[in-house]
């Protein structure tokens, strides 16, 4: 919540009378609200020694205390209530300021040390150590003040997060606390002293009783022990609005007032940064996050937070209860409240075993059930311990210290009663119904008005015989015995004074920031008159109280008192649903008090914030929208550097501030946008040819922070962090989008280029793809390993030239191929990819591609080792070509046995003929250029080459009576000779002749 105080010194106006009327007038005792506690639980109430607003006390040796209130007024209440003012300090007590804190020194009997945490009325936060005055005799008390030794000061730099609390510890060394003295509603540069040493905003003090610093705090330099950083024990601290000493380790426990989101209780160590105000609990803080002075903090995890869930929420840090009078289940817990929640609570801290626990559970042990607004309690603003550890608590919205006491059983009932008077007939109406029990017992009620007289029931009325002053009592009792009693002031015969608006605002005025709110009034007395006869004028007292309402819950921040006929200050500003409430006070002789108020009301006015990009934008903290702004209010607007998608950089506000920048609510309702420049937005503001090129958008930008793309009419623009932003335009596009886009082929790694033969054009993607267009074969993409094959054949530029088709799947499972102008190129997971092309590109569709004998291609076209020769190899042969004898396709045996006799370049030469079915005999044979190759399932391969393949095609080859060959050419004496299924053939070397013979 937005609050100036949002910690507990910021309490309830405490309104003492009510209307007067023609007929009678009510002398109205501010009622005890409801309050809800565990079984056996009672509050005893005593004296704050407070007019208003009781802010401390701490207990002294003689078993009294010394109490503070925020005006300055210091007063000692000895154990049997009486109440000696000890002094006035002068201080600016406006807002969270004031004096705020005290603390009695261990040796107080003996040094008389009193350290007070006060603001000063010339704006200074100030840590004083009084020495305090004794009365004379053998049982001293304290009387007043001494003189005072300045142990620090620093600046007031605001209203707000002073100098909070201050703790004497058993050592004789002195705590300090200090908030950030920042703005609490707009994000503050100053709050970011609060991470740096050698300032006290925002830190824990851990000091001499001088106000040196303790030679073991973290940062202490013997050198120079008065400088702030070696005072400090720990920094990060927003409003440390209270702190206890752990009992069983000594460290400092600190309620720490959260921004919007937060509330925090952190068990601090030595040199722990709690990361105000780049973190609020255990999230980075929102509007603070953003600023380079955040960049890089971390923060030490608190004890316990717990969240405002959309609602005010003010924590107040208490301490351990140390006593035995409580049940056990209470022992040893911590006690702490939320001013604006009206709540106390308590969570154990530790195990049977006495070990930390690292996430203790709060549970509600007190609640409120009248509202701040309506003059509920419950408003604690200080825990201390009593001497016999019972919780004691400072209620500054009742004015009163409660004592938390266990009776067990039956519980006494609390009496309270208000009275209305008619002046004519001096008669008097009792009312007790604002008495409480917090058994709900059944109650009986008996009344002593004063004069002799008694009275029974919840109501009463008596008419007294005869004016003057009495006092009335009224006594309550449960059935169990218990009882309760309540005084009243009753003056039957008086009338109320009255209260007229010289001069008032209309009622339906509406307020700027800073607008001045002037009332005049005049107020009298019927039972005072002059000496004409006329009322005698009585002295008006002002108060304003500014409620502050979010998420259905209000808390108050009274502002200073004034005297006199005219009210006269600026409309103050303080966010979210605000308004003032201006009220009068006059009190005649005796005591009567009559009052009259005027509600201001803000101007409002909506501010609409906008974002071009999903971004953390936040108007005061909290995230951007449509929000009511009064007229004149001062914002504090953020932005995030980078958008939500990772991508998109802050450009600009709509008003042209800087991305973190205040601006003033005007007279009209505002849109601000925020714009926010992607890479693809960059790219187009200073490349002015594709701007123009891609002309107007056709949609807004879209994608993450891994791929983003924008439509144009000239084509789309893509966008990765690897490969920046790049335009896709024309067929290209059209190809691209048709072939998976992004999705298959990545994103463009080029804009669209001229291919290097200056005749087509292409752009390049991501996933090793590219796609190629010309006037001749249109826009195709070639992908992967067909790609990378095809660039290693030189692109364009090699044998294949352009594509002619995309990537398209074999027939055969499990390969993709591409055409282009002179070849192809196919690819499986097994072959990789190969380019065919020319007379054996032609070979191999003739051999119906991938799908027939020769499967995928293993190899590229190679040349033979014959000169004059090119290849490729498949998976089920091979397509040799020569200029003399074309291409033709060798496989199986018939290969295998041609890689025996050495391929091209042996005995056989290239190949004439493909594979060849014999014509009547089951049988295959290959031609080459030196003989023939022979397969047959019983025979095998065989080669048949020379004079013996002449003598065997005379004789009509596998068709004469020789049949196919079984064995290779061998040697004989005087010659050659090879085996056939029915016979022979021998050469002879001497003389040529060759001859067949049968087996």
């Amino acid at each position: 919540m937005r609050r100036s105080i949002r910690h507990l010194l910021i309490a309830v106006a405490i309104v003492l009378a009510v209307t007067a009327s023609v007929l009678g007038y009510s002398m109205a005792q501010k009622s005890e609200a409801a309050q809800t506690l565990p079984a056996g639980f009672s509050i005893r109430e005593m004296p704050s020694g407070q007019q208003s607003l009781p802010t401390d006390i701490a207990y002294t040796p003689d078993g009294g205390y010394i109490s503070a209130a925020k005006s300055g007024h210091l007063a000692y209440v000895a154990p049997t209530g009486e109440v000696t003012p000890l002094g006035d300090l002068p201080v600016r007590d406006d807002q969270d300021l004031g004096l705020t804190g005290i603390a009695v020194a261990p040796d107080f009997a003996a040094s008389g040390f009193l350290y007070v945490a006060r603001t000063t009325d010339t704006s200074v936060m100030r840590l004083g150590r009084f020495t305090v005055q004794f009365s004379a005799g053998a049982d001293p008390k304290p009387v007043g003040l001494g003189t005072e030794k300045v142990l620090l000061e620093t600046p007031a730099r605001t209203a707000v997060h002073g100098i909070s609390g201050v703790e004497a510890a058993a050592d004789g060394t002195v705590w300090v606390s200090i908030g950030d003295s920042a703005d609490f509603i707009r994000v503050d540069p100053l709050a970011l002293d609060a991470q740096k040493l050698d300032s006290p905003y925002g830190k824990l003090l851990h000091i001499t009783k001088d106000g040196a610093g303790v030679a073991t705090n973290p940062y202490y330099k013997a050198a120079t022990p008065n400088s702030w950083s070696s005072k400090v024990y720990a920094k990060g601290f927003r409003s440390p609005f209270r702190f206890t000493l752990d009992p069983v380790t000594g460290a400092p426990m600190v309620g720490d007032v959260g921004w919007n989101w937060w509330e925090e209780i952190n068990m601090v160590k030595a040199g722990d940064n709690l990361g105000w105000p780049c973190w609020e609990g255990d999230d980075t803080a929102g509007g603070y996050r953003d600023l380079p002075g955040c960049f890089g903090v971390t923060a030490t995890k608190p004890l316990h937070t717990y969240s405002h869930n959309g609602k005010n929420a003010s924590v107040t840090g208490g301490i351990v209860y140390t006593g035995t009078s409580y049940p056990e289940q209470y022992r040893g817990s911590y006690f702490f409240a939320d001013y604006a929640l009206q709540t106390v609570s308590n969570m154990k801290l530790r195990d049977a075993q006495g070990k930390l626990l690292p996430a203790p559970v709060p549970t509600v042990f007190s609640r409120e059930t009248v509202p701040m607004q309506q003059g509920g309690g419950n408003c604690i603003v200080k825990f201390t311990a009593a001497p016999n550890g019972d919780l004691v608590m400072v209620d500054i919205c009742s004015n009163v210290v409660k004592r938390l006491v266990y009776e067990g059983g039956n519980r006494a009932p609390v009496a309270k009663a208000t009275t209305t008077v008619e002046p004519a007939t001096l008669t008097v109406q009792f009312d007790a119904s604002a008495t409480t029990d917090l058994d709900g017992d059944v109650l009986t009620y008996a009344w002593d008005f004063g004069d002799g007289e008694k009275g029974t029931g919840v109501t009463a009325s008596h008419r007294y015989a005869e004016a003057g002053d009495y006092t009335a009592t009224l006594t309550v009792k449960d059935p169990g015995g218990k009882s309760g009693t309540y005084k009243l002031k009753v003056v039957p015969a008086n009338h109320a004074p009255t209260i007229e608006w010289v001069s008032a605002p209309a009622e339906d005025h509406k307020f700027k920031v800073d607008e001045a709110l002037v009332i005049k009034a005049q107020a009298t007395d019927a039972d005072e008159l002059a000496a004409d006869g006329t009322p005698t004028p009585l002295t008006v007292r002002w108060e304003s109280v500014m409620f502050h309402c979010y998420g259905g819950g209000c808390h108050s921040h009274p502002s200073k008192a004034y005297t006199g006929p005219e009210y006269n200050v600026p409309f103050e500003d303080h966010g979210d649903d605000t308004h003032m409430q201006i009220t009068a006070f006059v009190t005649d002789a005796k005591g009567v008090t009559t009052q009259r108020s005027y509600k201001a009301w803000p101007k409002l006015m909506n501010l609409t914030v906008r974002s071009t990009s999903p971004a953390a934008v936040t108007i005061n903290s909290r995230d951007a929208q449509t929000v009511p702004v009064t007229v004149g209010s001062k914002l504090s607007l953020v932005a995030a550097e980078t958008a939500i998608d990772g991508v998109a950089t802050f450009k600009s506000w709509g008003d042209g501030g800087a991305r973190v920048h205040d601006m003033t609510m005007p007279d009209r309702d505002v849109e601000l946008t925020v714009t926010y420049e992607t890479p693809i937005d960059k790219r187009l503001a200073t490349d002015k040819p594709a701007a123009a090129k891609l002309g107007a958008p056709l949609g807004a930008e879209t994608g993450n922070g891994t791929l983003r793309t924008r439509e144009f009419q000239g084509g789309r623009m893509y966008w990765t962090p690897q490969s920046g932003a790049h335009i896709v335009e024309g067929l290209i596009l059209t190809n691209y989008l048709a072939n998976g886009g992004p999705a298959t082929m990545g994103a463009p790694t080029t804009d669209e280029l001229t291919t290097a033969d200056g005749v087509g054009r292409y752009n390049r993607f991501e996933y090793g793809a590219a796609t190629y267009w010309t006037p001749q074969t249109g826009a195709h993409s070639v992908f992967g390993a067909i790609y990378t094959k095809w660039a290693e054949l030189g692109l364009e530029r090699g044998p294949l030239g352009y594509p002619t088709t995309d990537e398209m799947g074999t027939v055969k499972p499990g390969g993709r191929y591409n055409y282009f102008q002179n070849g192809s190129i196919t690819w499986s997971g097994w072959t990789g990819a190969h380019a065919v092309y020319g007379a054996i590109l032609t070979k191999y569709g003739e051999l119906k591609w991938d799908w027939g004998v020769l499967g995928f291609p293993r190899t590229d076209e190679l040349p033979t080792a014959r000169p004059g020769g090119r290849f490729n190899d498949f998976e089920g042969g091979t397509i040799v070509w020569s200029p003399g004898t074309g291409a033709q396709m060798v496989m199986g045996a018939i290969h295998t046995k041609w890689g025996e006799y050495g391929w091209d370049n042996g005995r056989l030469g290239f190949p004439t003929s493909g594979e060849t079915a014999t014509p009547k005999v089951y049988g295959r044979f290959n031609a080459f250029q030196f003989g023939l190759v022979y397969w047959s399932p019983s025979t095998g391969a065989h080669a048949v080459y020379g004079a013996i393949q002449t003598r065997y095609a005379q004789l009509g080859w596998e068709n004469s009576y020789l049949g196919f060959p079984t064995s290779e050419e061998f040697g004989v004496p005087n010659g050659r000779r090879q085996n056939f299924q029915k016979g022979y053939v021998v050469w002879d070397a001497r003389t040529g002749a060759v001859v067949d013979r049968r087996n």
